[in-house]
């Protein structure tokens, strides 16, 4: 606890070794490499980019792992896969990379159920076998959302393919995790810079959620929550040209007949607040309201194998001038409340 809050961190990461291993015998897009200090990377062979780390606390023992996070004052961690997500590994893997997250988390959970919980891992590329792989993970596994990420294979969230999946999340009444990846302008911006990662990452995110909510998909799905990471992407920032610019064009360049306020569907949005920077995190806040903000921090990933990301996210927190009862929620309650945690 911090300041006497529960506090429960929305965004840290796992890779099972497993997967690692998968990924290593698939000739596929996707490749493991070792960098110059014997740590592991991942190569796009598509977009021939190094466009994540994949740092050794990813595969931390579950004991090591508590004793971190109590001792920067953590109550609970809900674990998910990072960029890439299993469909880039492959059709052919997508589900036995999914499975295997999965019950590696739900491992994690059963060995230490007051501090970890999770979000599943689906193979988004067969919306059949991810519908069913999802039910498993809720039902007999006890994992509390989905992770998912921008793109799949290049295609947004609103794809009609994936409707089966979002409709099973929408009953199971589980939200949704949207996580950046290589985004679908990789190739364009190219690898020089690291700019991919920096800008293009949190601009994917936005457009998925953006073509989520203005197809009106999320109206169908009342019982659908969303997480946008890291601040809450561009929406914060860009709410009002959004707002402006949809409502002034939409109709002559999109073609579109009838709308309404885009900013009335994100009702059922949230934002996590890994973005490091407290005027950031309160442009969040007055957009998502304090009511529809997490804490998160990103870990293992940034400096002291992770530590440097927790320290910055709750230095934030704490730094708001916020009533305090908003603190508690962002600390830990609304995730609690969104994850149906008691």
């Amino acid at each position: 606890m911090i300041q006497g809050n529960v506090v429960v961190d929305f965004q840290t990461h796992v890779f099972p070794k497993k997967a690692v291993d998968l990924a290593r015998k698939e000739s596929g897009q996707i490749k493991v490499q070792t960098d110059s200090s014997g740590g592991l990377l991942l190569y796009d062979e598509a977009t021939k980019e190094r466009f994540n780390a994949l740092p050794d606390n990813l595969f931390e023992e579950s004991e090591s792992r508590v004793k971190k996070m109590v001792k920067a004052g953590i109550d609970m961690e809900v674990l998910s896969f990072p960029s890439p997500g299993p469909d880039i590994f492959g059709e052919r893997l997508a589900l036995p990379v999914s499975r295997a997250i999965n019950d590696e988390i739900s491992g994690m959970i059963e060995k230490y159920p007051d501090h970890f919980t999770g979000l599943a891992s689906l193979p988004f590329s067969k919306p059949a076998e991810a519908a069913d792989e999802l039910k498993r993970a809720v039902n007999d596994l006890g994992l509390k959302g989905i992770m998912t990420y921008a793109n799949i294979n290049g295609k947004f969230l609103d794809a009609p393919e994936f409707e089966p999946i979002l409709k099973a999340a929408d009953s199971l009444g589980v939200p949704l995790y949207v996580h950046p990846t290589v985004p679908v302008s990789a190739k364009s911006v190219g690898a020089q810079y690291n700019l991919n990662l920096v800008f293009g990452w949190p601009f994917d995110v936005t457009l998925t959620v953006s073509r989520l909510a203005l197809s009106g998909k999320l109206k169908k799905l009342p019982n659908l929550k969303i997480i946008v990471p890291h601040g809450g992407a561009m929406f914060p920032f860009f709410n009002m040209r959004l707002k402006v610019l949809f409502s002034s064009y939409a109709r002559d360049l999109a073609g579109l007949s009838s709308f309404e306020d885009p900013l009335s569907i994100f009702q059922n949005v949230y934002a996590d607040t890994a973005i490091y920077y407290t005027p950031a995190v309160e442009c969040a806040i007055s957009f998502f309201t304090p009511e529809r903000c997490v804490f998160a921090s990103d870990y293992p990933y940034g400096d002291s194998g992770g530590m440097d990301f927790i320290e910055r996210s709750i230095k934030c927190i704490q730094e708001l001038k916020i009533h305090e009862e908003d603190r508690a929620r962002i600390f830990g309650l609304n995730a609690l409340k969104v994850l149906k945690v008691k």
